[in-house]
């Protein structure tokens, strides 16, 4: 049995304590397996659109930044990171540079168009954070091929995720 832990958005300092204790009991776990593995760290609100923060703090939300991604890869645990595709080459640069240095480039918590959604695919995002919850845009217009949700029903280079407890999905 696996998990993965989700970090919220936060201080760096604080995340980059957390995922540090992420890595120190992954390696453990390696030497003396015992329960769960924890599989690794999904950096889902440091990079969300700010205006679809559902529970997070939208005070420590970041535009896509090289730099402040490149604290949190340098943690060997990040194996997802969640980015807004609706902030353009910003967007598309960092999606470019997770899927190359080996982490998965998600999306969640954003509102882009199919379009926008289509050309972050084409960069490498390969997963959907929460499809269908509040936080996600969507949009039944055609215009730019609808929303995310259409854009990622269509698409069969994304996987898409949904929490379906009742309270993230009705």
């Amino acid at each position: 049995t696996g998990v993965f832990m989700a970090t919220l958005a936060s201080p760096l300092d604080e995340l980059e304590a957390y995922l540090a204790g992420m890595d120190m009991f992954r390696e453990r776990w390696s030497r003396e397996p015992d329960g769960a593995e924890l599989c690794g760290a999904l950096i889902e609100g440091t990079f969300m659109n700010p205006e679809n923060h559902g529970a997070q703090n939208p005070d420590y939300m970041f535009a896509p930044s090289r730099e402040v991604l490149d604290r949190l890869l340098a943690h060997p645990c990040v194996r997802m990171v969640n980015v807004a595709p609706e902030f353009g080459d910003l967007s598309l640069e960092l999606i470019a540079w997770i899927a190359s240095c080996g982490a998965i480039p998600a999306a969640g918590h954003c509102k882009p168009t199919a379009a926008q959604l289509a050309q972050a695919a084409d960069r490498g995002l390969k997963y959907i954070i929460h499809m269908y919850n509040g936080p996600t845009g969507s949009s039944t217009k055609s215009f730019d091929g609808g929303g995310m949700l259409e854009g990622a029903l269509r698409d069969d280079r994304i996987t898409a995720e949904m929490i379906g407890d009742l309270v993230h999905v009705h």
